[in-house]
């Protein structure tokens, strides 16, 4: 999953992260990794609460 900030706090120019299955946000102090963290998972928690999918019961056996 790839998300691309630009104006976002420290972010003046377009930044990407991209999210594998392990992905470490490192570096100096004052450049942003936790305000991108803390982005990532408003995004992915309201994102989370508000779309639900309602896969049948049926349909779970098959996959």
């Amino acid at each position: 999953m790839k998300f691309i900030f630009k104006n976002l706090g420290i972010f003046d120019k377009e930044t990407t992260i991209e999210l594998g299955d392990l992905t470490i946000i490192c570096g100096d102090n004052n450049t942003g990794k936790t305000y991108a963290s803390y982005a990532i998972f408003g995004f992915l928690d309201t994102w989370y609460k508000n779309i639900s999918f309602n896969i049948p019961e049926d349909e779970l056996k098959k996959l």
